[in-house]
């Protein structure tokens, strides 16, 4: 009989929806011991049961007899406190049936804690993915199109309220962002990419994301001059089929999201007595990782201090390849 003990759960805190991989370390984890005959495929099934709180740990994937890693599942505590009570962990052999084996069984002291996701970030090293994808996305078009390009705008009014006044055009805005889980997720496999060094990285689909953006553009009372900028527009999604950036988790990869225009430039019919001309497209930003794998998983080297530095998802540097 080997009872299982336990060391360390590296990162100790996560987000309270769960999902994060966090690396559970001790001894006497029973591993899954394949068949002599026939082919098991690529789902192993873990032999060990690990518990956050009392709940079940929906994925656990044990790589040795003293570490596993293992997803959190959501924390049902009295989510009105601010802050959550740590939670005890508990291991638990199970046996080829997947029952537990009796007396096989560790219960830790509170030592996970469940945390809300921070609203504002206390630097822009760390802020999400989403704000730096966003930046990014700005950079590009400034780099490329023209200079006044953000995020959003308001229109103005002359003094007696009827008559738009010529703002700052032409002009590039983002609106409308949004975010939900990737397409490719919804078949529920996995997505395999070539990446730009060479390697080979496995990424489980439902753990990636898409965002999406419409785009406005304001010009003058120029119809040659709109033309032009949605031309440019068609241009700048067909030169960059891809929205490059580096990550910092593993370190220097490339991550290579893809820039999908969803619905081309459309010219928009202006109300009132306007003095500008406008036109709007849509597009997406695909196959977003907001979690790394355990290192089993991917074919390129990367180490645990790695995957331990993410924390709670990974995160993405301020670095664009044009």
């Amino acid at each position: 009989m080997a009872v299982p003990t336990f060391a360390a759960v590296t990162p100790n805190a996560g987000p309270s929806a769960g999902g994060n991989a966090v690396k559970i370390t001790g001894t006497g984890f029973r591993l899954y011991v394949p068949p002599a005959y026939g082919y098991v495929g690529t789902l192993v099934p873990s032999r060990v049961q690990v518990l956050f709180g009392g709940i079940v740990a929906p994925k656990v994937d044990v790589m040795s007899a003293m570490e596993l890693w293992a997803e959190p599942p959501s924390y049902i505590g009295n989510y009105r406190e601010d802050a959550f009570s740590p939670v005890a962990l508990t291991l638990t052999n199970l046996d080829d049936s997947g029952i537990p084996i009796p007396g096989e069984q560790v219960v830790t002291a509170a030592v996970y804690t469940y945390t809300r996701e921070a609203l504002r970030a206390p630097t822009l090293e760390i802020a999400s993915p989403f704000a730096r994808i966003t930046r990014a996305l700005i950079r590009l078009l400034q780099q490329q199109i023209m200079s006044l390009s953000g995020i959003m705008t308001s229109t103005d009014y002359s003094a007696d309220g009827i008559v738009i006044t010529k703002a700052g055009v032409p002009s590039i805005f983002l609106n409308s962002p949004s975010i939900e889980m990737d397409a490719y997720g919804e078949d529920n496999e996995e997505y395999e990419e070539n990446n730009l060094d060479g390697n080979v990285y496995v990424w489980p689909n439902q753990k990636m994301q898409t965002m999406r953006f419409s785009l406005a553009v304001f010009v003058d009372d120029s119809h040659v001059e709109m033309l032009t900028l949605m031309g440019a527009v068609s241009k700048f999604f067909r030169k960059n089929a891809y929205l490059v950036l580096i990550a910092d988790v593993p370190a220097n990869a490339t991550l290579r999201m893809p820039l999908i225009l969803t619905d081309p430039p459309m010219a928009s019919q202006m109300t009132m007595n306007a003095n500008l001309k406008s036109f709007s497209a849509t597009f997406e930003v695909r196959r977003i990782p907001v979690l790394y794998l355990p290192p089993y998983l991917v074919t390129s080297a990367i180490s645990s201090i790695e995957l331990q530095a993410q924390k709670i998802s990974g995160t993405l540097v301020e670095v664009v390849n044009i």
